[in-house]
């Protein structure tokens, strides 16, 4: 049966602690050779252990060093520092609690970052369809604004044409025609007589029912087509 010494001198040979009973130095010694051959076999039969202590800070490099070894080896000694085997996202660890809880850390921050992904993603789609509304209402604004120009002139021409309608019953019928009379028959006459590119053009981009088709003969009648006078009139 090897002495104390015998295994304290190979376990400070293979880096690891030399504290404890016979039997900590055998099992020390037994999972650093298991470790060992495992290295120089399959590397998935390797598992990630996580050990996390507490040590002093400051001082030099190399007392940092020493005193964080020491608190490792502490670590490990102590009996309250049970360690455990964990699942993390599919992987296996083994380490003390504190250790496995920091690896498990960087597990709920990759599920956060999925959950944020997600809520972007959503918010992106929202944006999408917002903008997609938006650039509908603005079409429709551009037709309502044609629309509401086309009601306003034929509304101002259809006033004149209404009123040359009543000045020419007082004319005719009740012969008591005034010069404001004879100034709005005139005025309505030419409302009704001429012609007004500007206001006809846009009744070839009106609404379904009301829409003419026949840009030959606005052509024939102005020289241009409808689509070019609205670009003159704006």
């Amino acid at each position: 049966m090897p002495l104390k010494k015998e295994l304290q001198k190979q376990c400070k040979d293979a880096g690891i602690g030399v504290g404890g009973t016979i039997n900590d130095l055998k099992d020390r010694l037994e999972a650093y050779q298991k470790y060992e051959e495992a290295l120089l076999g399959d590397p998935e039969e390797l598992c990630d252990a996580i050990l996390v202590s507490r040590t002093t800070a400051g001082g030099s490099e190399e007392k940092v060093t020493k005193e964080a070894k020491y608190a490792f080896e502490r670590t490990l000694e102590d009996p309250d520092e049970a360690l455990e085997v964990t699942q993390i996202r599919g992987e296996f660890y083994v380490g003390n609690r504190r250790g496995v809880s920091l690896g498990e850390r960087p597990s709920e921050l990759g599920e956060k970052d999925i959950s944020k992904d997600a809520k972007i993603a959503s918010l992106d789609a929202k944006i999408a369809l917002l903008d997609a509304k938006v650039a509908s209402l603005e079409k429709r604004d551009d037709l309502l604004a044609e629309e509401m120009l086309l009601l306003k002139a034929e509304s101002k021409d259809y006033r004149r044409v209404r009123s040359r309608f009543i000045s020419t019953f007082v004319r005719d019928k009740l012969k008591n025609q005034t010069p404001i009379d004879e100034m709005i028959i005139h005025e309505g006459n030419c409302t009704a007589h001429r012609g007004d590119a500007a206001v006809d053009a846009l009744l070839y981009d009106g609404a379904e029912g009301a829409k003419r088709d026949d840009e030959y003969a606005f052509e024939v009648l102005y020289g241009l087509y409808p689509s070019d006078v609205k670009k003159i009139s704006k």
